[in-house]
């Protein structure tokens, strides 16, 4: 790794080649051994298991499990994008991400400020949380799109060097 000045947090930049490639491997397969990473990137185990806790550490790594929540007949999942008729776009982005429906939620560009990502338990739900959104004084109108197919679902974020 790069040396990084104490008052600066680690970035993706300041990563060197082995950690670029154990990132690389993980996105693809995260649950695989550290000694299986090692023999493919031509490290030690030890030096897999060390760095991908640094990165763990240092939050440029997140190891997670991903329920697949179409998989249950009693979710629904959903896009909303969301029109403000104000400037405040993430204080209403950060009120937004309190509802424990959302589980990915960005600030954009474009014919939408917001685009939120909800999981509901049925339609009922869904149609709870859109009211909720409604009901915010700053949105001014929102289009939901109701998931019926995960057709592609990518983690690997593309190359480090870009």
């Amino acid at each position: 790794m790069k040396p990084v000045t104490r008052s600066a947090a680690p970035t993706i930049e300041d990563l060197d080649d082995v950690d670029r490639k154990i990132i690389t491997y993980m996105q693809r397969n995260g649950r695989e051994s550290f000694t299986k990473i090692g023999d493919e990137i031509g490290v030690p185990s030890s030096t897999v298991r060390d760095r991908t806790n640094r990165l763990v550490e240092q939050g440029i790594l997140r190891i997670i499990g991903v329920l697949n929540p179409l998989k249950s007949r009693q979710r629904v999942m959903a896009s909303i994008g969301i029109k403000l008729n104000n400037g405040e776009h993430r204080a209403v982005a950060n009120e937004i991400a309190k509802l424990d429906e959302v589980t990915y939620l960005i600030i954009c560009a474009g014919r939408f400020d917001l685009l939120v990502e909800v999981i509901c338990s049925n339609n009922t739900h869904l149609l709870d949380v859109i009211t909720t959104l409604q009901d915010m004084p700053q949105v001014l109108y929102l289009e939901t799109s109701i998931y019926c197919s995960v057709v592609k679902e990518v983690f690997d974020n593309g190359p480090l060097d870009l």
